[in-house]
């Protein structure tokens, strides 16, 4: 009756006393739209009918007395069971103080000693199955949520001393999953099928509110220990997060792919866990607690093999517990959430798991009626323990210059291997195929532990046909050294198009939207690495560097990768590390490789040894087809590694007055250097001004700086230009390397004024400014993993049509995590004839304070760019903030 008065977005169905006017009427008579029932599945409601409806209205529409709701029941057919049959447990908790542990059944919750497992005392007469059961906080209370399908939901509170009821509440017009007490004991949340979550006073055992946006059933809840808010799992893929005083959802977090059956919050109310259909075990931090707001997703682990229905924190927050109807349980550690222990072959689903107040005990009932307490296993898991997969890496000058030897035959088997000294250059070829197969050459050298070797060939840069392969092996058994290994934590697929060999950008993956930034995708023997996000769903991720040929990482070669072919988000760790099985797979790297992976080298091939002990080691060159002949050369390469690194500018030819152009500083990394560059630019003529300094982050290849003629600038002579400095700077193996570069591109200063001036502001009504302030820019803040807006203004002085700032990549020199957000596929734009428009800059959360100065470019009038401003990323912020 409440449904039919609360009625839809059109209004009640019907007003007391107004039948014909009511709209309920009018639907049936079919004078307003759409016509009920619909004309070509029913047959109209005859008239006769219609005029009860209608005068039932104009007495009052009341309910009649008989309408009464009645207890929640359905009656079947009671037949006697063949067999002894124990009913399935389907939920479970652990009192606070350690003595007993609540169970729930079908129609029944029993009490039972934590030691012995006998009942204590039993709660029957409920309706229905039981779902869920909960001590509060103190212990000395007890809730449990049920119901009837298609009937109604109940919740009861009972006194878990005296064994009396307290409360009941019966709200919800489907079964219940889920009942929880909030942490200060004050107030109590319900779910149920029935698509709404309601919230309850248990003092008084009213209903204070009801939480309405889930689009399906809701099968857990969770209150944070603060109880400010509630976190719900939802059959509609979503977890929400609520604002219990308000009643106001603060987030969807809607990265889940199906179903999510669980959900809890850390103790200490930080991160959000999340489970469901889709097998994965995801971790959110808890930003929205009193205000809407974004809740990034920190963790993500394909955690089990069929649907996780079950999510409990240990009280200290130490351990995280998962059951799945894959029959396991598992225990992940709560700093990265990896798996540091298993229960398995379960004798069936543990529908029910309860942790025991000090964490070392867990409770496991199962479906099939049974039960037990095991002993938490201790984390014996060596993932836990490992840090980095970069050994520690030496570096030695070479005593003497390397000399050219040629390849002596037989050399095709570890016992035969040609041995050489490092440094060494051999000059080889690849025979022909015989009766034995096709030929391999092996040379055999000594290395100490750690030491870092440079390994590469020569051969299609001197035209010879051969494809070369190269490998490093252990010389006593030829057994390939392993470099690493990946473990795959999640699994997707390349969705929309395949990938050639060389494509650096648009990677469309599926469930894209919980990948990061700097994480490693492991696709057919080839790794790569994540550089950029998609604007959306109609594009994909860039990976490093970003531009040009993709890189292969752990010396890996580009490969084409069909539609649809697989592909797993990987972690590497240290060789050697043993593993948990996640379900999914492990991927040995050895120390190979068949084309340079920083795509240098074209088919000849590149690779950094670290030395994993003392001892003999074997490279082997093959053609990578099995192919040979007399013209198949090669020159093979040994040397120690010398990590280094080359800067290279390309400026502007030229500039108009009061604006400025960008300049690229380039790098080309050698031997293995990954680690940041500092450049710092001076001796520009007068009147000139450029960004600086410059950095070129760590892994980067490039950053982008302006320069900005002043007005009254001249343009500045080739002479002048070479005197233009670059002085850049970066740690190598522990030592500051300086090096200057000296020359710039003659720059030409426009007679003419540029089509469009342009600068960034701070509020939506500030003017574009009248002078160029390089010495105080404007500043803005920004933390990781939150956003900031900032404004652009534009004078048209000829050009009337829109001002395209870029997609993606419209934020010049912003660091690396930090992006001009939710710009679409058209990008930032000022449309035609406006000169406004707001945007926004987003920080990820692993992004470091820092100062960094920025700027905007046109890219469809001249090149223009505006004036620099400071973006400062703060530290993160904290529970306290």
């Amino acid at each position: 009756m409440a449904t039919i008065l609360e009625g839809s977005s059109h209004g009640p169905a019907f007003e007391a006393g107004k039948g014909s006017a009511s709209h309920i009427i009018k639907l049936m008579r079919g004078t307003e739209e759409p016509a009920m029932p619909p004309e070509d599945e029913f047959d109209r409601v005859p008239e006769t009918e219609i005029a009860i409806v209608e005068a039932w209205i104009d007495q009052g529409g009341k309910p009649s007395k008989t309408a009464a709701k009645t207890a929640l029941k359905i009656e079947t057919p009671q037949w006697k069971a063949k067999t002894k049959v124990s009913p399935s447990i389907l939920a479970a908790d652990w009192s606070p103080d350690g003595s007993q542990i609540a169970i729930a059944r079908f129609g029944a919750v029993q009490l039972l000693d934590a030691e012995s497992l006998k009942p204590v005392h039993v709660f029957d007469s409920l309706p229905g199955k039981v779902n869920s059961v909960e001590f509060d906080s103190s212990g000395k209370r007890l809730i449990a949520a049920s119901g009837i399908a298609g009937s109604g939901g109940q919740a009861t509170v009972w006194n878990a001393e005296s064994f009396e009821t307290l409360v009941q509440f019966n709200g919800h017009n489907d079964v219940m999953y889920d009942a929880v007490f909030s942490s200060n004991g004050k107030l109590a949340a319900t779910s149920a099928y029935d698509k709404t979550i309601l919230l309850w006073d248990l003092e008084s055992g009213k209903e204070l509110r009801k939480l309405k946006g889930h689009n399906s059933a809701i099968y857990d809840l969770a209150f944070t220990p603060d109880s400010k808010n509630l976190v719900s799992a939802s059959g509609d893929h979503t977890i929400k997060v609520w604002n219990v005083g308000t009643g106001e959802r603060l987030d969807t977090l809607g990265q889940p792919l199906k179903e999510q059956f669980a959900t809890a919050v850390s103790p200490d109310g930080k991160l959000i866990a999340g489970g469901g259909r889709d097998n994965r075990l995801r971790i959110w931090k808890l930003e929205s607690i009193e205000s809407p707001s974004t809740n990034p997703i920190l963790f993500s682990r394909f955690a089990h093999e069929a649907s996780i229905i079950r999510l409990k924190f240990s009280r200290d927050g130490s351990k995280l517990f998962s059951s799945s109807e894959d029959r396991t349980i598992k225990i992940w550690e709560t700093e990265s959430f990896l798996q540091v222990g298993v229960i398995e072959n379960q004798a069936a689903i543990c529908s029910a798991i309860a942790v025991s107040p000090k964490g070392d005990m867990i409770f496991l009932g199962r479906l099939d009626g049974s039960m037990d307490v095991a002993r938490v296993p201790t984390p014996t898991n060596a993932v836990a323990a490992a840090k980095s997969v970069d050994a520690r890496e030496t570096y030695r000058k070479e005593p003497a210059e390397s000399k050219s030897i040629d390849e002596v035959e037989p050399n095709n088997s570890a016992g035969e291997a040609q041995v050489v000294s490092v440094p060494a250059e051999v000059k080889g070829f690849i025979a022909a195929n015989s009766s034995s197969g096709a030929d391999n050459d092996l040379f055999r050298f000594s290395a100490i532990a750690g030491q870092s070797l440079m390994i590469e060939t020569k051969a299609s840069r001197d035209k010879s046909p051969i494809d070369t392969r190269i490998e490093v092996l252990h010389a006593d058994d030829g057994r390939p050294v392993t470099q690493v290994l990946l473990r795959a934590v999640r699994d997707s697929y390349f969705t929309f198009r395949g990938k050639d060999s060389d494509t650096s950008d648009d990677f469309r993956l599926h469930n894209w939207e919980e990948m990061n930034l700097n994480e490693y995708i492991y696709s057919g023997g080839e790794v790569n690495k994540f550089y950029l996000h998609p604007r959306g769903p109609d594009s994909g991720f860039r990976v490093y560097p970003g531009t040009g040929k993709r890189f292969g990482y752990f010396g890996t070669t580009a490969m084409s990768h069909a539609l649809q072919s697989p592909c797993y988000i990987v972690e590497p760790w240290p060789p050697g590390t043993t593993f948990l099985p996640n379900g999914l797979p492990i991927f040995e790297i050895n120390y190979e490789n068949d084309d340079d992976s920083r795509r240098e080298l074209g088919k000849d091939s590149r690779l950094k040894f670290v030395a994993p002990e003392d001892g003999d080691y074997l490279v082997r060159v093959t053609d990578v087809r099995g192919f040979g002949g007399d013209e198949f050369k090669y020159q093979l390469t040994i040397r120690e590694s010398n990590p280094d690194f080359e800067i290279k500018v390309d400026g502007p030819k030229n500039i108009f007055p009061g604006s400025g152009a960008e300049f690229r500083v380039g790098v080309k990394r050698k031997d293995g250097f990954e680690g940041a560059i500092q450049i710092e630019v001076s001796n520009l003529p007068e009147g000139f001004h450029a960004t600086s300094p410059l950095k070129i982050e760590e892994g980067h290849v490039e950053a982008f700086g302006a320069i900005y003629a002043l007005d009254g600038a001249k343009s500045f002579s080739e002479e002048q230009a070479k005197a233009v400095t670059f002085e850049s700077s970066a740690m190598i193996t522990d030592q500051s390397v300086k090096k200057t570069l000296q020359g710039f591109s003659a720059v030409k200063v426009e007679e003419k004024e540029p089509k469009v001036s342009f600068a960034i502001i701070s509020t939506p009504d500030d003017p574009l400014p009248s002078e160029r302030n390089f010495d105080k820019p404007l500043v803005f803040e920004v933390r990781p993993g939150e956003s900031t807006i900032a404004y652009i203004v534009a004078k048209r002085n000829r050009h009337k049509g829109p001002i395209k700032f870029g997609n993606e990549g419209s934020g010049r020199n912003l660091p690396h995590g930090v992006k001009v957000d939710d710009i679409g596929l058209n990008g930032l734009m000022i449309p035609k004839e406006q000169e406004r428009q707001r945007f926004f800059i987003k920080a990820e959360s692993f992004v470091q304070p820092q100062t960094r100065m920025f700027h905007l470019k046109v890219d469809n009038v001249d090149k223009l760019v505006c004036p620099p401003v400071i973006l400062k990323i703060l530290t993160a912020k904290t529970s306290d903030q």
